[in-house]
Parts: C-alpha cells; structure tokens; sequence
C-alpha cells in the first residue's frame, strides 16, 4: 500500500490471508507504514480466506490473530471468508460503529 490510497482514512481494516503466513507476518510493518502518514486510526484486523483455513491450508491459527490485535491496538479481530461471505458484512458495521464513537457520533 501507498500513502495515496489511505490518505484521508478515518478507519483501517487490516487484512491477512489465513493461508500465507507472510502476508500475516507484514501486518505489522503496514501499521507502522500508514500510522507515519495518517496517524493511529480505529482499525479492525481480519484474517481472510477461512474457507481455505478449514480445508487443512491454515498457516496462522487465530490466537496468533487474537495476540496481534491486542499488539497494535486493534477493536477486534475477525476470521472471514469473503468468497463464502463469512463475517464480511460484520467487520464493515463494527469499523463504521467505531469510527463513528472515536469522532464522538455516538
């Protein structure tokens, strides 16, 4: 990601494949990447592709996710499968719900 597609951000949903234990690995290095141009936002983490996690392909199991979310300081987070639309809907409400509290909406 580049500072463009970010830029203006009131909210960040982290996304890592469940499947690659690499892109879980770099969570850490685009929090601070977009925290130095945007500052600390209201942010949710997601490990996506649980439908392939439960097909014996996992790579990161979820309490690796768990302790991650309370490292950078996340609201919570999420296991999904976007191609089955598991929990999708439910993270976009949760951002929504916190970015609106942290602009004092609500």
């Amino acid at each position: 990601m580049r500072p463009g597609f970010y830029k203006g951000a009131t909210g960040i949903i982290y996304v890592h494949d469940l499947t690659r234990r690499s892109s879980f690995s770099n969570l850490t290095n685009w929090k601070n990447e977009v925290e130095k141009e945007i500052g600390r936002k209201t942010s949710i983490l997601v490990g996506n592709k649980l439908d392939l996690a439960e097909d014996g392909k996992r790579e990161v199991g979820k309490q690796e996710g768990v302790s991650l979310k309370e490292e950078i300081g996340a609201l919570s987070y999420w296991e999904t499968s976007a191609k089955e639309g598991e929990n999708v809907q439910k993270i976009f409400k949760e951002i929504t719900k916190g970015i609106l509290k942290s602009m004092g909406k609500i």
